[in-house]
């Protein structure tokens, strides 16, 4: 979670949009401070919908909303999917 909110407050607009989906409660989410948005997905039927069933793990979606990557599961694939080094 420290890398994501390192990775969200230093966004410059060059990198990738977060779009977080997470299970819990809203309350405790949205103290973490992050500018992205949170989906609260307690049964996490968005997720498996995306082949998401690991966590952390992210997909690229592109500005049409197509899919143009597979998922990566685990921090070190998901900064590699984006280019970042960790």
């Amino acid at each position: 979670m420290d890398d994501i909110k390192e990775f969200d407050k230093a966004r410059n607009g060059t990198e990738p949009n977060l779009v977080i989906f997470a299970d819990g409660e809203k309350e405790e989410h949205l103290k973490l401070g992050l500018k992205a948005p949170i989906i609260v997905d307690p049964e996490r039927e968005i997720g498996e919908k995306f082949g998401q069933f690991g966590t952390p793990s992210a997909i690229l979606v592109d500005e049409n909303g197509k899919f143009i990557s597979e998922t990566a599961i685990g921090a070190d694939d998901i900064w590699s999917l984006i280019g970042k080094r960790k």
